[in-house]
C-alpha cells in the first residue's frame, strides 16, 4: 500500500479495501474473520479496523451478530449506489458495470454567484473555474454535471488550470486528478432533490424538456477544511438509481 498523505484517513482506505473484497467475494461463507485475525492480516490495529467496520456497517454492507461474527449483508451487492458514500461518478458508472468516458467537457472562467460564494466560503467577486460536462456509461448520457472551484485555490496548489481541464477530458475522474495535487476530498455535503430537464442539461443528456431528474447539489472539503469544489450533477433516473440505508429504531423497551 503506498504511504498516505492523510494519516487520519488510514480507517476510510481500510474500509475501501475491505468494500473492495466483499465485492469480490473473497469472505468464504459471508463472514469476515474475527476482529484480531483481521488486523492481523492488514497490519493494522484493532481500533482502525473497528471504525473501518463501523463505517462499512453504517453503509449497510456487513452486519454484526453478537456472537457469532461479522457478516457480509444479502443485499451488500445492490447498495454499491448508496447515498451515503461518495467515491466520484466514474466508481459509481464501474460499479453498475458500465465503462465511464466523458464528453461536452466546457470550461468557463467567471465571477462566483451568490450560491456558490456562500457554500464555498468566497467572496462576493471572486474567481472560480466552472467546468460543464456530461458523463456517459457506456457511451450513453448519463449525468450532466457542472463542477465549480476557486481559481485561488488551484492557484495555490499550482495547478494549471488548462492542464486541468485537459486531464478531465481523458481521465475522467476530478477526484483522482484534485488527489494528485494534493487537494483530495475528505468528505462532503449534498443536497438531494427532484427536478426537470431544461435547456442545457436537456440538450447534453438527450432528453425531451420536462423530463424527471434527480440533481445532486454537493460541497466537497479537504481534510483540512477547504472547501473545494461545489458540484451539481443531473442524473438520468432511467440510467441510475440510489439507494439509502436507514437504521431502524430497534427495541424501544
Amino acid at each position: 500500500m503506498p504511504p498516505l498523505r492523510h494519516p487520519p484517513l488510514l480507517a476510510a482506505v481500510v474500509a475501501d479495501d475491505l468494500r473492495r473484497a466483499i465485492d469480490a467475494g473473497e469472505f468464504e461463507g459471508g463472514q469476515l474473520p474475527s476482529e484480531p485475525e483481521l488486523a492481523r492480516r492488514m497490519k493494522i490495529s484493532r481500533a482502525t479496523l473497528r471504525q473501518a467496520i463501523t463505517e462499512l456497517e453504517e453503509a449497510g454492507l456487513i452486519r454484526r451478530r453478537h456472537g457469532k461474527g461479522t457478516f457480509v449483508t444479502d443485499h451488500a451487492a445492490a447498495l454499491r449506489n448508496i447515498l451515503n458514500e461518495n467515491s466520484g461518478t466514474s466508481d459509481l458508472i464501474r460499479a453498475a458495470g458500465w465503462v465511464p468516458s466523458t464528453t461536452d467537457v466546457v470550461p468557463v472562467v467567471r465571477t462566483t454567484s451568490a450560491r456558490e460564494a456562500a457554500s464555498l466560503a468566497l467572496v462576493a467577486d471572486a474567481q472560480v473555474l466552472s467546468i460543464r460536462r456530461t458523463r456517459l456509461a457506456d457511451g450513453r448520457p448519463a449525468v450532466a454535471v457542472e463542477d465549480v472551484l476557486p481559481l485561488a485555490v488551484l492557484t495555490e496548489a499550482g495547478i494549471d488550470t488548462d492542464r486541468l481541464v485537459a486531464d478531465l477530458a481523458v481521465r475522467s475522474s476530478l477526484y483522482d486528478l484534485l488527489d494528485e495535487a494534493g487537494l483530495a476530498v475528505d468528505h462532503g455535503f449534498v443536497d438531494i432533490r427532484a427536478t426537470q430537464a431544461r435547456g442545457d442539461v436537456a440538450r447534453r443528456l438527450g432528453l425531451e424538456a420536462g423530463t424527471p431528474l434527480i440533481l445532486l447539489d454537493q460541497v466537497d472539503t479537504t481534510a483540512d477544511g477547504v472547501e473545494v469544489l461545489s458540484s451539481r450533477e443531473w442524473y438520468a433516473p432511467e440510467v441510475f438509481q440510489f439507494r439509502v440505508y436507514r437504521r431502524g429504531p430497534g427495541s424501544r423497551r
